[in-house]
């Protein structure tokens, strides 16, 4: 597969009337629609675009699963205070902030019938909570079972409501879900990226184990393929690059010294565990050189990307790549503040034994933004981009290819009428303008 497809500047696209293009859009859109037909039934029809949508609330709430027992998983929860809302009508006249949180798990998300739900209210006195508010609550989830949990969460005093869906997989007691990460200070880690040298512990409540085999793996994720080429993808690597015993119990602290996928399992003979990622020291943000300068690769040549490998400084390349896109230092800035807004969101949304950006659905987020019409399944998203009454929009579908590093790695139906809009997509980015599909 040649790279240029991601790059390709098609000069006549410059020349085509707003009407040939819409056109163009509309036949491409309607195909898309025949193809898709069969993928109806198997998502939910309810928009939930939000939850790929940072400006869709004012609050972000991080959540993770742990088993405790064959009967029983707890659900952690961490919320920013500083995303909160506080005021002083309380009987206490002082700043409190009150929020809610509703979760239903559903064995499945296509049964309107949930297995359990609840819904739990809190209080968090401002002068006690500096920086993050944290709990954790039980649930009941029958073992070798697999739910998704929907979490609504929604802060009382302005109602600015987050929804998030946790995948929970409880059929093996060897899983990721069933190992929780701490740092040094006590507090549990809501992330599977981890910063290098920051230390933390490993606890597992359905293990009793007294070493941990530790497989490491160095190999970089290839660019994804664009959206219109039928080539197969190519599955990851499950062999490790290297691999050793550790001495395991709940004291024992870790570190990940090494950029790269580490994945520690009970024995050499079980295929899941805990894989945890170290891409650098500011991720999921791009404030290094060689961060700002990868994702240029889905807007320029391969010949393109040479060139400005050449440059004594990644900074430089990335530099000289926006300003001549632009035309001026002031456009370049604000072209950069939101293409590296969107990678950072993708890191955030998307990552899983790859950057986030570099995922099929990292890909998409980056060039077309967040969608405006997300409906969701246990394993499968429809994301709609544009007006879909007037047909002028561009429907993608994802299905869940679940690994033993990630259930988060979603693989893109890819479809030849992808094509016009992708490079149209290319050519308004490499023209100085931000896109979206109505540009």
């Amino acid at each position: 597969m040649n790279n240029r497809y991601f790059c390709k500047l098609i000069m006549q696209n410059r020349r085509i009337t707003s009407l040939c293009l819409n056109t163009i859009i509309m036949v491409s859109f309607i195909a898309g629609l025949i193809s898709c037909t069969g993928y109806e039934a198997s998502v939910r029809p309810k928009n939930v675009a939000s939850i790929y949508n940072p400006s869709a609330s004012t609050i972000h709430p991080e959540v993770f699963v742990y088993h405790t027992s064959d009967s029983i998983s707890r659900v952690y929860f961490r919320i920013n205070t500083a995303e909160l809302q506080f005021n002083t009508a309380n009987q206490e006249k002082t700043l409190k902030g009150k929020f809610r949180i509703n979760y239903k798990l559903y064995s499945t998300l296509q049964n309107i019938n949930y297995a359990d739900s609840s819904t739990l209210v809190f209080d968090v006195p401002k002068e006690s909570y500096d920086g993050f508010f944290m709990t954790n609550f039980p649930i009941k989830m029958p073992n070798t079972k697999v739910f998704t949990l929907e979490l609504t969460t929604t802060d009382l005093l302005n109602y600015s409501t987050n929804i998030s869906f946790v995948s929970v997989d409880k059929r093996t007691s060897s899983s990721k879900q069933n190992f929780l990460i701490r740092s040094t200070d006590g507090f549990p880690v809501f992330s599977n990226y981890i910063y290098p040298n920051k230390y933390f512990t490993i606890e597992t409540a359905r293990n009793n184990a007294d070493s941990l085999l530790v497989e490491k793996y160095d190999q970089m994720t290839p660019l994804p393929m664009p959206p219109f080429t039928m080539s197969k993808v190519k599955p990851l690597s499950f062999t490790p690059d290297t691999s050793w015993y550790v001495n395991y119990n709940r004291r024992n602290q870790f570190s990940l010294d090494e950029e790269g996928i580490y994945f520690f399992k009970l024995d050499s003979t079980r295929t899941d565990g805990l894989p945890l990622f170290q891409f650098g020291v500011y991720y999921p943000e791009t404030k290094t050189p060689k961060s700002l300068f990868g994702p240029i690769k889905y807007l320029c040549t391969n010949k393109e990307y040479r060139q400005l490998e050449k440059f004594d400084l990644p900074k430089h390349a990335v530099d000289s790549f926006w300003l001549a896109s632009s035309g001026n230092i002031n456009r370049s800035k604000e072209l950069i503040r939101i293409y590296y807004s969107r990678v950072f969101y993708a890191n955030v949304y998307f990552s899983h034994a790859t950057e986030g950006w570099l995922s099929d659905r990292g890909m998409i987020f980056t060039i077309y933004g967040p969608p405006k019409t997300i409906y969701k399944s246990d394993n499968a998203e429809r994301w709609i981009y544009g007006e879909s009454k007037n047909l002028i929009s561009m429907d993608f579908y994802f299905e869940r290819k679940r690994n033993a590093f990630s259930d988060n790695n979603f693989v893109l139906s890819r479809q030849e009428v992808y094509k016009s809009s992708w490079y149209q997509a290319v050519d308004t980015w490499r023209n100085g303008r931000v896109y979206s599909v109505m540009n």
